[in-house]
Parts: structure tokens; C-alpha cells; sequence
């Protein structure tokens, strides 16, 4: 019983991560891409704060 759960949260977390890794990568690469992506982030950073 323990262990399943365990079981089942690393696969979840496993999951989670594996998402959020190619988000991130593929963030990056558009972040590669589009050569104005930097100042809009920017100008959305200071919008932000």
C-alpha cells in the first residue's frame, strides 16, 4: 500500500517535470528564434513589477 503510493507519486512527479522540461525548452528555442522576444519580455517585466 506505501509503496504503490510512493510508486505513483514519483510517476506523477516524473510526469510533472518532464512537462515542465520541455516547456521550458521550448520557450527557449523561441526565445532563439524571434529576435525582438528579449525587449517584449522585458517591457512585460516592467509592466509587471
Amino acid at each position: 500500500m506505501m509503496n504503490k503510493k510512493f510508486f505513483d507519486d514519483r510517476i506523477s512527479f516524473y510526469k510533472i517535470h518532464q512537462i515542465f522540461f520541455l516547456l521550458c525548452r521550448r520557450g527557449f528555442l523561441l526565445l532563439l528564434l524571434s529576435g525582438n522576444s528579449m525587449a517584449a519580455f522585458n517591457d512585460w517585466n516592467m509592466q509587471g513589477s
